[in-house]
């Protein structure tokens, strides 16, 4: 089975590394926090749940206008 980076990671460094790419930022104390608890509470479909978060942090404003 091929490896998976989304396995590997924990839920702090998963968060700090989307955010470090896609708004090439570090995450705020909340939106970490924020981040970290809905990726927990979604532990049993992880790559969905990090999928969607990829997603919400891509349809950001922040995103959009600045990149």
């Amino acid at each position: 089975r091929q490896h998976s980076p989304v396995r590997s990671h924990g839920h702090n460094q998963l968060v700090n590394t989307a955010f470090l790419t896609i708004f090439s930022r570090p995450p705020t104390e909340v939106e970490l926090a924020e981040l970290v608890e809905y990726l927990a509470a979604h532990k049993d479909a992880r790559e969905v749940a990090v999928r969607n978060v990829v997603w919400a942090l891509l349809s950001a404003n922040e995103f959009c206008l600045n990149h």
